[in-house]
């Protein structure tokens, strides 16, 4: 839900397996102080807000197995400087990695 964006000293989010589905709401990205952000195995079908470039403080960032459709955006190599890890796996997407 959107109202997540509002925990702003969030430091771990963690949906992983949780039968979610839709979209990933842009509010996320006020998550400033976000480290992990697991929402692996779960049926979002959209791709990562711009929003989402705010997340700079985050390390782990795993998205597998969700159907995800989209276009690598070109902040993911340049604003979230501190991603330690970041997995993709079995999602759709284009464009070349940053």
């Amino acid at each position: 839900p959107s109202e997540l964006g509002r925990l702003t000293k969030l430091r771990h989010l963690v949906f992983g397996g949780s039968a979610l589905k839709g979209t990933l709401p842009p509010t996320l990205g006020a998550l400033s102080k976000l480290t992990t952000m697991d929402l692996r195995w779960n049926q979002l079908r959209s791709g990562l807000p711009d929003s989402f470039a705010g997340l700079t403080s985050l390390r782990r960032c795993l998205l597998r197995t969700n159907g995800l459709q989209f276009q690598i955006p070109s902040w993911l190599g340049t604003s979230l400087t501190n991603l330690e890890e970041l997995d993709l796996y079995n999602n759709r997407f284009t464009g070349t990695f940053p």
